[in-house]
């Protein structure tokens, strides 16, 4: 007690003496204005929200830094030590993928337990560095007064991108004209048309070359009539460029890299909003029935996703906090894989189903994407192992149970045999996290797809091993309804950074 309200008096009398310039508030005051930007630059900013959250952030850094004035007799130190302790919790996951992307061995070797040996570590340093500056104390007041004006200006930096940012409307090229989209009048076919998507399901050629894994769904397909190209690759390895480009026949225009990360995160999820054939086949008198991750065709999306909406904390510690009390957020993504099930059982019982009116679904399953919640039984896994790392052996686990729902979704869709309908499954992009040692390696794997089709008419003269997304309607339309379009070029583009849009690979 006799330390107690001495150092009490300390920590209010330091308020006293620099209200607003104390290290930790700053911290906090900059993690907000980052976040405030990002949400005013990529979703939508909720202003009072936003206000609310950041005297949320104030009182914390209040808390902490009144902890460590209690522990720690000195004004400086002690500010300094919480900020920080507030730079650890409010940047925690930035840190953890920073960590685990960019020193090689951790990903490697630390699979379990990754969130205590980070927090250790963290600890550890913190404990180093009260040492070393208790040795630098007659510094402290010069490093605190760096300290406030390094991060009075980054703060400043923050607000001033906010302002200065110009969203970048990407648009479509190669868009087919009105001439080449003329149907043959003689043309009177009018089957169903299923899309199916399986997100970051990659190429069997993959499978093999990268996990030695014979994938059965190959034999399996072709057993039912299908027609697999074997050497297909995405056009762009991010779901909804890829998919985009797949539903309107056409390829996004290419950027700079600047402008590529100057799209709007809720600009690019809308992309998949239209679909030019969903368009056109709804004019042919097709009923659209959409189960996509992305509202469609003036459907909201049957994942019931808001795209606009973005946690101002999902970035800090709170979100480990939440995982690790068995919270929300793992809860929602173990929903998200129980709504893929849904949507197969959706495909095949609209397949069983007889209707008057063509149909066109396009259904989005959200497997084998990570996180990865089954091992190859169906079991499910704990949050543990889904939240510890996308490690390829855990992809190839979820894949496998994914390939048995598949063939139990097909059983049912050609229950009464040969099926009348076009059916195109389809990858969206390859897994993304190999960590091989060359680079291109791991995008040539992000863009490799699993893509094969059905035509009822078993005439495949016009499809072939290398087609991608940008021409599988192309090549439908001119079959079914005589079409003239003209296929494009195939070619992949990877983005964010690492080989965008400038850039394609051979």
């Amino acid at each position: 007690m006799n330390k107690l309200i001495p150092g009490i008096k300390m920590f209010f009398s330091s308020l006293k003496a620099r209200p607003l310039l104390l290290t930790p508030y700053l911290i906090v005051l900059l993690f907000a204005a980052n976040e405030s930007a990002l949400l005013y630059m990529q979703y939508v900013l909720p202003l009072w929200s936003t206000i609310g959250n950041i005297f949320i952030l104030l009182l914390v850094a209040f808390v902490v830094h009144f902890f460590f004035s209690l522990i720690i007799n000195d004004r400086l130190l002690s500010a300094i030590i919480a900020t920080y302790t507030l730079f650890i919790c409010v940047y925690y996951f930035d840190l953890y993928m920073l960590v685990y992307n960019d020193v090689p061995w951790i990903a490697k070797h630390i699979t379990r337990g990754y969130n205590v040996f980070l927090l250790a570590s963290f600890a550890v340093i913190g404990l180093a560095l009260w040492l070393l500056l208790r040795k630098l104390k007659p510094q402290l007041k010069y490093i605190n007064n760096y300290l406030i004006i390094i991060l009075s200006i980054f703060i400043l930096i923050e607000i001033g991108k906010a302002f200065l940012f110009e969203p970048f409307d990407i648009k479509y090229t190669n868009l087919p004209t009105d001439e080449q989209l003329k149907a043959n009048p003689d043309s009177c076919s009018k089957p169903d048309i299923y899309y199916i998507i399986f997100d970051s399901y990659t190429a069997s050629r993959s499978l093999k070359k990268y996990w030695n894994y014979d994938n059965p769904l190959d034999t399996l397909l072709r057993n039912y009539g299908f027609y697999l190209a074997s050497k297909s690759n995405t056009n762009y390895n991010a779901t909804h460029f890829s998919v985009s480009s797949c539903l309107n026949m056409s390829y996004h225009s290419q950027m700079t890299e600047k402008q590529e990360y100057a799209i709007p995160i809720i600009k690019e999820n809308a992309l998949a909003n239209y679909s030019l054939v969903a368009d056109y086949l709804k004019n042919k008198g097709y009923q659209i029935i959409s189960l996509s991750l992305f509202d469609f065709m003036g459907t909201k999306n049957f994942w019931n996703i808001n795209y606009a909406y973005m946690a101002f904390f999902d970035r800090t510690i709170y979100q480990l906090a939440q995982v690790k009390l068995g919270d929300k957020k793992l809860v929602n993504e173990r929903a998200d894989k129980s709504i893929s099930f849904k949507v197969m059982d959706s495909v095949a019982s609209t397949a069983q189903l007889p209707s008057k009116q063509p149909r066109f679904v396009y259904a989005h399953i959200y497997l084998p994407h990570d996180p990865f919640f089954f091992d190859a039984l169906g079991n499910e896994m704990p949050d543990s192992y889904a939240i510890g790392g996308v490690e390829p052996y855990k992809y190839l686990e979820q894949l496998k149970f994914l390939n048995k729902c598949i063939s139990d979704m097909l059983k049912k869709m050609f229950a009464k045999g040969k099926s009348n309908a076009i059916i195109i499954i389809q990858g969206d992009h390859g897994y993304r996290y190999l960590k091989l040692p060359d680079d291109d390696e791991n995008i040539r794997e992000s863009l490799s797809i699993f893509n094969s089709y059905y035509l009822p008419s078993g005439d495949y003269s016009s499809l072939y091993d290398s087609i991608s997304p940008v021409n599988s309607f192309r090549v439908i339309l001119n079959q079914t309804f005589g079409t003239k379009l003209p296929l494009l070029p195939d070619t992949s583009y990877a983005l964010y950074g690492v080989k965008n849009f400038r850039e394609t690979l051979p």
